[in-house]
């Protein structure tokens, strides 16, 4: 197995925040970590394919120039659930509801977070960072 990148290796921190703030019980910051850990492991894969943020247009049509959001979603669903089909389609879709929780946990102070969200947002992440580890480039 070859070696972990950065990037992934902060996946893997950002998870172990989340699930260690889910265990104290702060469960807006478990969120934002769970959304986070999850976004840097897409990120990671598809670094790991070949994929660069330049390769992939802004919503103003302009080439990015870092990973955007949007971008992340687009692009790890198209390859790793519609082209690979390496991903379900479940999980390909999970890092959009992710990022949905985590602008309601950052930003939205009067959206009441439960305990079983931040469980689910927890739960979501782990199996994204887990699935793009197992991914062979």
């Amino acid at each position: 197995m070859e070696a972990l990148t950065a990037r992934m290796r902060l996946a893997l921190e950002l998870l172990q925040d989340a699930q260690n703030l889910l265990a104290a019980g702060s469960l807006r910051s478990a969120m934002s970590r769970s959304y986070y850990a999850a976004y840097h492991a897409c990120i990671d894969a598809l670094e790991r394919l070949g994929f660069a943020p330049e390769h992939f247009r802004r919503r103003d049509g302009l080439p990015a120039t870092r990973w955007e959001h949007g971008i992340v979603w687009t692009a790890f669903h198209r390859a790793f659930v519609v082209e690979r089909r390496e991903i379900e389609w479940r999980l390909g879709v999970s890092l959009r509801w992710l990022f949905q929780r985590r602008v309601e946990a950052d930003y939205r102070p009067e959206v009441d977070i439960s305990t079983e969200r931040a469980q689910e947002a927890v739960r979501l992440a782990e199996e994204i960072v887990n699935a793009a580890q197992r991914l062979v480039i």
